[in-house]
């Protein structure tokens, strides 16, 4: 080694280290080089430094490996929350102090539960910390939090709009005269896409990428009333349920290879979400909150029935910490733009919040 020509070595090499931890490879790497080399120095600095950040992502407590189930009970405004430890076994909490909702997703950046109502609202997942992220005329009927962006996503009716996560930056992405009773909505953040789910005259499931441009409709045929949607972004699937036939389908995220999953008895599905290889959804007419392995293709397994005045609504199943591999250039300085970043299989795309247009640079300037 000489000088500094060799220190980009150094980090290709780090990135193919496993067996061992950093500074220890670092070690044993220039156990025959003398230590009082500055440049030597230097690099085993950097392997411990390395090491450390490692250590702390993979460092976690046997809290973040457990399942959590938000569930969105619609009568007498109660959020139903269930932990599910993975063995089977489900604790309960009733959150009676929430104004309860249609949507739920859960930001594992911050820990917070969002919830669509009349507006947007936040909550840690024992009911804690809620605020108003925003209020509105209109009830939200889908959302997605892009956790790595910051945005998030929710639908109305006939419209498809973002914000940052404390609610401002407010824009319509897409409206009327493109959407048709939208409901669910689901994000990719890599990829830079969204999904979502029409209940009009023309159901159908469609995309775009996420600043709203180059829609897509992906399941038109043989489609009546698609509820629940979720997606996999591991095995780039969608998963949706249809409340007029009661059945579980599945297609590509680029829609082809439609499949038919579960032709169980779902009488009305509603709320839909995906983890580690099981959907799971909330059904109006059993009270019921049900999953359904895709890995395995196995039958519905039951999971727990609400009380009879309690109408399950949305759900979300998720983990605590950040799901791995899922980047987005946004991430970072919010893209270098001034209101909204959006993420898109070009790269990014400065977006502006509605009154605003858009100038070179991504700066934004009021109309």
């Amino acid at each position: 080694m000489h000088g500094r020509s060799s220190v980009p070595v150094l980090f290709v090499l780090l990135l193919g280290v496993s067996s061992l931890a950093y500074a220890d490879w670092c070690e044993e790497k220039f156990a025959d080089v003398p230590k009082e080399s500055p440049v030597i120095q230097m690099l085993i600095t950097v392997c411990r430094i390395v090491d450390i950040i490692k250590n702390s992502q993979s460092n976690k407590t046997e809290s973040d490996e457990r399942l959590y189930l938000a569930v969105l009970l619609r009568t007498d405004n109660l959020v139903f929350t269930e932990e599910v430890t993975g063995q089977g076994d489900f604790n309960s909490t009733e959150l009676t102090s929430l104004p309860g909702g249609i949507a739920v997703d859960f930001d594992p950046v911050e820990g917070f539960m969002y919830c669509t109502e009349k507006g947007i609202y936040k909550t840690r997942l024992d009911g804690s910390d809620y605020s108003i992220v925003f209020n509105s005329t209109v009830t939200g009927e889908g959302l997605a939090i892009d956790w790595v962006a910051r945005n998030i996503y929710w639908t109305e009716k006939d419209a498809i709009k973002v914000s940052r996560m404390d609610g401002s930056r407010q824009k319509k992405l897409l409206i009327n005269d493109t959407l048709d009773g939208v409901r669910p909505i689901a994000v990719d953040p890599s990829r830079g896409k969204i999904y979502w789910t029409e209940w009009g005259d023309n159901p159908r499931i469609a995309s775009a990428w996420m600043d709203g441009s180059n829609v897509k409709t992906l399941v038109s045929d043989d489609i009546q009333w698609p509820n629940g949607m979720a997606i996999d972004i591991k095995r780039n699937k969608i998963y949706w349920g249809d409340a007029y036939t009661d059945k579980i389908y599945s297609i590509n995220t680029d829609g082809t290879e439609r499949k038919t999953l579960s032709t169980g008895d779902n009488p009305h599905i509603f709320g839909m979400s995906y983890l580690d290889d099981y959907i799971y959804w909330t059904d109006w007419k059993t009270n019921q909150i049900e999953r359904f392995n895709v890995a395995e293709d196995s039958i519905n397994s039951y999971i727990a029935t609400m009380p009879s005045d309690m109408q399950p609504f949305g759900i979300k199943a998720t983990k605590l910490y950040p799901p791995p591999g899922i980047t987005s250039p946004c991430g970072q300085d919010n893209g270098r733009c001034a209101h909204l970043c959006f993420n898109t299989p070009e790269g990014i795309r400065c977006g502006c919040e509605d009154g605003w247009e858009l100038e070179q640079g991504g700066s934004c300037v009021k109309v």
